[in-house]
């Protein structure tokens, strides 16, 4: 039975304005204000075990979208990641998942709706449907290596993000994580700027090495010096990290005022590097939490209505202690 109050139309409105006008002077982010502001709603008026979907639920989130509109939209992904795809800088989302995934790159199905939640059974995930501006005349051109190509660096930037995720927020971590997706902001600019991009890349591995090095009780100096915070934290046991991988992100601090600097494709691949070398640091730090990411392995998938079966690879993320198959994930 549908809940009921016996409020005027002007009593509900005045009571919706008080709890957002408590909610702004605490602070709190629009995004997701309309899930918060029905749960001030339903204490203030005791309405226990009432649905979401009841429609007095329905009518305080309606009052919050008229008042807010898109800027209620929550950012769930875990990140977002890049590629270069001939010879443009393509932009496309991590979304949050749980259970396993059969992550695929397939125009045919794109328009197909999958659901990110899986935790019983596996559930289907198109990189396409989740890049910026992707067209169906665009990704129906792709050729099966730039679909194989693709699929392959959003699964690894996935994979990276989630564990990313997981260190949650000790000091320097988040900052870091603003770093990483500021890199990628700055290179979809109307006229990109590649050199701060690199710089944000750098920025984001100078804190996640930062970050372990602060956890383990210890100091370090105010550089920008990759090698010399590396070579610090493995001192303290960090795992050894790839001085290559490193100084494909490590840029001078000039790279900010000329961004002619730093090319493209440069700009890019640090950005990939430094996810990849931040997800290994985070994988390090205490407190993190209890869920496992990694790949279980490739599979083909057949659809109705297509002729040819479609790669796909297996991923999972689960509290459960798993094996995983860390050759195919390198061979990513």
């Amino acid at each position: 039975m549908p809940f009921t109050l016996d409020l005027s139309e002007d009593q509900f409105n005045r009571t919706l304005q008080e709890i957002d006008d408590l909610m702004a002077s605490k602070g709190e982010k629009i995004q997701g204000r309309e899930l918060r502001g029905w749960m001030l709603f339903c204490g203030r008026y005791k309405l226990e075990g009432i649905s979401m979907d009841d429609p007095l639920s329905r009518k305080v989130m309606e009052w919050f979208s008229v008042r807010y509109g898109e800027r209620l939209n929550l950012d769930t992904d875990f990140g977002h990641a890049v590629l270069l795809l001939r010879g443009d800088v393509i932009r496309f989302r991590c979304p949050r998942f749980f259970g396993r995934v059969f992550e695929m790159c397939c125009p045919e199905v794109m328009h197909w709706g999958f659901n990110e939640i899986g935790n019983n059974r596996p559930v289907l995930s198109n990189v396409l449907s989740v890049t910026n501006g992707m067209t169906r005349a665009y990704a129906e051109s792709l050729s099966k290596q730039e679909r194989e190509h693709f699929l392959k660096i959003a699964v690894k930037s996935k994979l990276f993000f989630a564990r990313i995720d997981d260190a949650g927020g000790p000091t320097y971590v988040p900052e870091g994580q603003a770093d990483l997706r500021t890199a990628v902001e700055q290179m979809m600019m109307n006229q990109p700027q590649f050199g701060p991009s690199k710089y944000s890349s750098l920025q984001a591995v100078e804190k996640f090495l930062k970050a372990y090095i602060d956890q383990r009780g210890a100091t370090f100096d105010r550089v920008h010096k990759l090698n010399e915070l590396a070579a610090r934290a493995e001192c303290l046991d960090l795992r050894p990290l790839d001085r290559a991988m490193l100084g494909l992100v490590q840029c001078p601090a000039d790279v900010r005022y000329d961004s002619s600097l730093v090319t493209k494709a440069q700009a890019v691949q640090a950005h990939q590097v430094a996810v990849s070398v931040c997800s290994m640091i985070a994988e390090q730090l205490s407190g993190r939490s209890e869920w496992n990411t990694g790949v279980l392995g490739r599979v083909s998938l057949s659809f109705d209505g297509l002729a040819d079966s479609v790669p796909a690879i297996l991923i999972s993320r689960t509290k459960e202690r798993m094996t995983f198959n860390r050759q195919i994930e390198d061979e990513l």
